[in-house]
């Protein structure tokens, strides 16, 4: 608004600044609405993954401007709606708030992987229960519903250099912490669980970088070659569509899918541990750090590509597949004509 209108504001007497409100509030849902089916269809054509993001949820963040909440409000909403399309109405009244609409696609998605679908009518039904209530009071109802859906977990930033996570602990867990606990005191003898979650994360931090990466004496004293690898600061940029790519190629001749540990080890280090993928309008990189794959480009394998440094680059899983569904196609299981799946 500029300072005129703010200034106009000023003038108007209790019932003209109850209507302007209360319109505004109305204008604010439709544009909230015209977001939401936004990003339903750019979720529908993965456009996020071709913008150089990880998920859709990171695009709100990055792309956006929108704060983590906001950002998860907003795709849960937005899933909600492309399940139960009659939650529009309820949207765009405000019988259901954003927050309740998120809430209730939460509790649905952790229904679902407890093998405890609901049915479309199912949906319905438990959204026409949630019409007109709190946040809290949504909250308080699913979990009459189902004990299982506990709060999430949160990560608040308490100062600029430390965040509180909050989590729910089951029994199997609880007694997880307390054995690498039992196993570290002597490294702890009087461990705060802050001391003890660090030490257990470095070591499994360690183990898992050994089995993906190698364990690194090993791979040097066998001598494997792999190109040097470039500071991680300044890592290699793959262009997401190479210039020329060579026809498919099958048959004995092809190239081995084994990557040595030392040619691993040397994309990591280049890629800085993240994913190379780059939107070849913006440049962006996407830079996920989980679900990585090693991806043969800029030729793939299929096409005969090497499992050399040079064409290979770290990629978040969605964006190899979306890359690899860009160049063959949607990928179609051939047993399913010959009648075996």
């Amino acid at each position: 608004m500029t300072s005129t209108e703010v200034e106009n504001l000023r003038k108007l007497d209790s019932k003209e600044l109850r209507s302007f409100v209360l319109t505004s509030a109305q204008n604010e849902r439709h544009h909230m609405m015209r977001v939401l089916y936004g990003l339903q269809e750019i979720e529908r054509k993965r456009l996020h993954l071709e913008w150089g993001f990880s998920s859709l949820h990171q695009f709100c963040v990055e792309g956006l401007g929108y704060s983590e909440g906001s950002a998860a409000r907003r795709v849960q909403a937005a899933r909600l709606l492309r399940d139960v399309p009659e939650v529009k109405a309820k949207l765009e009244e405000g019988t259901i708030s954003l927050s309740v609409a998120a809430q209730a696609q939460s509790f649905f998605y952790r229904e679902s992987k407890m093998a405890r679908s609901y049915t479309s009518e199912g949906k319905r039904e438990l959204l026409e229960k949630l019409d007109h209530k709190t946040s809290r009071e949504t909250e308080v109802e699913l979990l009459k519903l189902s004990p299982q859906a506990l709060p999430q977990e949160r990560l608040r930033q308490v100062t600029p250099e430390h965040q509180e996570l909050r989590v729910i602990l089951d029994a199997e867990m609880i007694q997880a912490l307390e054995d690498f606990k039992a196993l570290a005191s002597h490294q702890l003898p009087n461990g705060t669980h802050q001391e003890v979650l660090r030490l257990a994360l470095r070591t499994a931090t360690e183990a898992l970088r050994k089995k993906k990466l190698g364990a690194g004496r090993k791979a040097q004293a066998r001598g494997e070659n792999a190109s040097a690898p470039q500071s991680p600061k300044n890592p290699v940029i793959h262009n997401s569509t190479p210039t020329t790519v060579p026809r498919r190629i099958s048959g004995p001749w092809r190239s081995s899918r084994f990557i040595s540990v030392a040619t691993k080890r040397a994309v990591w280090e280049r890629d800085g541990g993240a994913c190379a993928y780059v939107d070849p309008e913006t440049q962006r990189r996407c830079g996920a750090k989980l679900r990585l794959e090693f991806d043969h480009h800029p030729v793939p394998f299929a096409r005969g590509g090497k499992s050399v440094a040079q064409n290979l680059r770290l990629a978040y899983r969605l964006h190899n597949a979306y890359e690899a569904e860009k160049m063959f196609g949607k990928y179609r299981d051939p047993r399913v004509n010959a009648g075996t799946c």
